[in-house]
């Protein structure tokens, strides 16, 4: 379901996170991922992405492709493309991302109990 006037919320946009950071992790030219690890990860999307589109009325779709985007993104900035340490640089903008991420949960947060608040007293 990708409806736009609805929250997502939910451990698997997590998990999805998860996800999206393996596979960065998995086909940097760096790593040294067993291959095997590889495969699973890639067939866990496939297998994801299946599952999203025959059960697209049942299954928060929007959720899990925003985790899977943020892993991703969050990946491309965390893990080094050639190996070594991580750069000062790097190591910032990995600093930025956790407050701006911190800042987003707390935001939702907020909106969530307003939005909760609202409800009990609509009643």
């Amino acid at each position: 379901m990708l409806a736009h006037d609805a929250t997502s919320v939910g451990a698997s946009g997590g998990v999805m996170g998860l996800v999206g950071f393996l596979l960065v992790l998995t086909l940097r030219p760096s790593s040294e991922t067993p291959e095997f690890i590889r495969s699973a990860v890639l067939a866990s999307i496939g297998a994801i992405a299946l599952i999203g589109l025959a059960g697209w009325k049942y299954v928060d779709n929007a959720g899990h492709a925003g985790g899977a985007l943020a892993g991703l993104l969050i990946g491309l900035v965390f893990v080094p493309r050639r190996g070594g340490p991580i750069t000062p640089r790097r190591a910032a903008w990995i600093d930025a991302l956790g407050w701006i991420a911190a800042a987003v949960l707390a935001a939702g947060a907020v909106v969530t109990a307003v939005k909760l608040i609202q409800m009990r007293l609509h009643r």
